[in-house]
């Protein structure tokens, strides 16, 4: 990849109106594509960096590039030019989440004590995902107050910590998630199969931005009700006076049959570690 190529695209999707207030464009971007360095829109430059055209450039990975991160720079490791630029959409809106609401955030040690083995707040968690799938799909309030019941009766089964942990994540990670898919140009990547049990953060990640796309239908200032409130709380608020459309119950018997074979295995691989 050459950074005129990154450039071509970043500029492109830095352009679009992401997410309310958000100009991506305003975030400097450091891309490592596997062999140098290239930093772009940066105001202040790291010693390393010497001035290439309208970038910076150094000289393989810099020190304090690891992954594809967020501090106030968005970091990306990639070497396909436009997957690059989709992913520093992502992690800008991290840089935009620092500077503007810097109490968002998870506690990541609630992931050690988070419950993957209870079969019926697995089945509750498969059946949300379901009718939240088809709420998005088909923009349906009926199916997204489905979803919030079955939400309810799942947090009645988990400890304060774990629900708080979950709200967090979907509105830190699932927010740019949003993002990311907005510039990719894609509705949602929500599996109406769910993820697997101990799959929190992904699952967290597309469940946050299917409802943060539900409430940009349903609610035109979602933006500004979201710096204060968590989604899933939002969405109950703009669907409450819709009737629920109940799952069908052989569906519930099969995802019930599916949340038991996967709490076995899950019970059988730790019995080996």
């Amino acid at each position: 990849m050459r950074p005129a190529e990154f450039f071509e695209h970043w500029q492109r999707i830095a352009a679009q109106a992401l997410y309310p207030n958000f100009r991506a464009f305003e975030i400097p971007v450091m891309v490592f594509n596997g062999t140098d360095t290239w930093l772009f829109g940066a105001a202040q430059v790291p010693a390393g960096f010497v001035r290439d055209g309208q970038w910076f450039s150094h000289r393989g990975k810099f020190h304090s590039l690891t992954a594809n991160t967020a501090i106030d720079v968005a970091m990306v490791m990639e070497s396909d030019p436009l997957e690059a630029a989709f992913i520093a959409a992502h992690e800008a809106f991290h840089v935009f989440q620092a500077q503007h609401f810097p109490h968002w955030g998870a506690n990541e040690m609630t992931a050690l004590t988070y419950p993957t083995t209870d079969v019926q707040q697995l089945l509750e968690r498969r059946l949300e995902t379901v009718a939240l799938y088809r709420a998005i799909e088909g923009m349906d309030a009926a199916w997204a107050v489905e979803a919030l019941h079955w939400r309810e009766q799942r947090h009645q089964r988990l400890s304060v910590d774990a629900v708080l942990y979950e709200r967090e994540l979907e509105r830190h990670e699932g927010l740019a998630f949003f993002v990311e898919l907005n510039a990719r140009g894609i509705k949602h990547r929500l599996p109406e199969a769910d993820f697997s049990a101990e799959d929190v953060r992904r699952r967290t990640s597309a469940t946050g931005q299917a409802m943060a796309r539900l409430l940009e239908g349903w609610q035109p200032d979602y933006a500004a009700a979201v710096e204060h409130g968590y989604l899933d709380q939002l969405l109950h608020e703009v669907v409450k006076n819709h009737q629920r459309k109940p799952l069908e119950p052989d569906l519930i018997a099969a995802q019930l049959e599916c949340a038991v074979r996967e709490v076995e295995q899950i019970l059988v691989e730790k019995s080996r570690a």
